[in-house]
C-alpha cells in the first residue's frame, strides 16, 4: 500500500502540470487555427451569374461572390478583384476604370461595385480573382448586355 500511496501522491503533484500543458495545447491550437495560412481558395458566385443587363444602363452591385478555404469555411480579409473586358460589351466602375476591388467580410462575401454598362450588346465575361496569404483563385463569370429595352432594363435593376 505504501507504493500505491507514493504513486498517487506523485500523480496528484503532476496533475497541475498536466492541466497546464493541456490548456497550453488547447490555446496554441486555437491561436494557430485563427492565424493559420490559407492554402487553397475557392470562389462561388452567389448572385449575378448569367445576368442580362441593358446596354447603357447602370447596374448597382450585380455580382456577389463568396470566398472559402480548402475546408469550405468562409475566408475573411481576402482581396477580390473584378475585371471587365477592355473592348466589346463591357462597362466601367467609378472613376471610369474597368476593375474594382473588394475585401471579404467575416462571411467571406465580396460584392462588385456599381457598373455603368457600355452600349455594345453581347456576351461578356467578368474575371474574378481572390487572394489571401499565398493562395490565389480565379473564375470567369458570364454576363450578357442586351439591346436597351424596358424588359431588360428592369432585370438589370
Amino acid at each position: 500500500m505504501g507504493m500505491d500511496s507514493a504513486l498517487w501522491t506523485g500523480l496528484i503533484r503532476l496533475l497541475p502540470l498536466a492541466l497546464a500543458v493541456s490548456l497550453a495545447g488547447l490555446l496554441w491550437s486555437a491561436a494557430s487555427e485563427s492565424n493559420r495560412e490559407v492554402l487553397v481558395l475557392q470562389i462561388r458566385v452567389l448572385r449575378g451569374e448569367g445576368l442580362v443587363a441593358a446596354a447603357g444602363a447602370k447596374a448597382p452591385q450585380p455580382l456577389e461572390v463568396q470566398v472559402s478555404d480548402e475546408t469550405g469555411r468562409p475566408v475573411r480579409g481576402a482581396t477580390v478583384s473584378f475585371r471587365l473586358p477592355e473592348e466589346g460589351p463591357s462597362g466601367v466602375f467609378r472613376g471610369g476604370i474597368r476593375s474594382d476591388v473588394a475585401v471579404t467580410g467575416p462571411d467571406g462575401r465580396a460584392v462588385m461595385g456599381t457598373v455603368v454598362w457600355n452600349r455594345t450588346p453581347g456576351p461578356l465575361q467578368v474575371k474574378v480573382v481572390a487572394a489571401k496569404d499565398r493562395a490565389r483563385a480565379g473564375i470567369i463569370v458570364p454576363l450578357y448586355l442586351s439591346e436597351n429595352s424596358s424588359k431588360h432594363a428592369a432585370a438589370a435593376r
